[in-house]
C-alpha cells in the first residue's frame, strides 16, 4: 500500500529487484488518505474535496474496539497505485512522483512523511534502517 513512515529510512536492497515510487508530502492532497473513522473502507459519500476520508463527524458510532491499528497514523492511501479507480480518486493522476528500480546493493533514503509504494519485481530481500 501507498503509505508514509514517521521516521527517516534507508531502504537497502540485499538481493533481487524492487520497484519504488515516492511522493513528496506536498502531494498528500491528491493521495486520498484513509482515517480511523472509516477503517480505510470509504464509500462514495466518505470522500470529500480535501481528499481525506471521514465519517461526517458522527461520534455516536465511535467504538474504540473497532479501531483499525494500522490506520492510527492516518498515513495510508486508499488508492491502489497500480490499478487506480479514476472515478473514485480523480485527483490521484495529478500527484507527482519519482520512480526507482532498486538492484542488489542499492540503498535509497526515504525521508519521514514521504509517501512510498514498494513492489518486488523478483524474489528479493531488503533491509530497512529507520531512525
Amino acid at each position: 500500500n501507498l503509505h508514509y513512515d514517521s521516521y527517516d529510512n534507508f531502504l537497502t536492497q540485499v538481493f533481487g529487484w524492487k520497484y519504488v515510487r515516492l511522493y513528496d508530502p506536498d502531494q498528500k492532497d491528491f493521495l486520498y488518505i484513509a482515517n480511523n473513522e472509516t477503517n480505510g473502507s470509504p464509500n462514495d459519500n466518505d470522500i470529500h474535496s480535501d481528499n481525506n476520508v471521514n465519517d461526517n463527524n458522527n461520534n455516536d458510532n465511535n467504538d474504540s474496539n473497532n479501531t483499525n491499528p494500522s490506520l492510527l497514523q492516518n498515513n495510508i492511501s486508499l488508492v491502489d497505485v497500480e490499478n487506480v479507480d479514476e472515478e473514485r480518486f480523480p485527483l490521484f493522476k495529478k500527484a507527482k512522483y519519482t520512480e526507482y528500480i532498486l538492484s542488489p546493493g542499492d540503498c535509497l533514503y526515504i525521508p519521514e512523511n514521504t509517501f512510498h509504494y514498494v513492489r518486488s519485481l523478483t524474489p528479493s530481500l531488503s533491509l530497512n534502517f529507520w531512525f
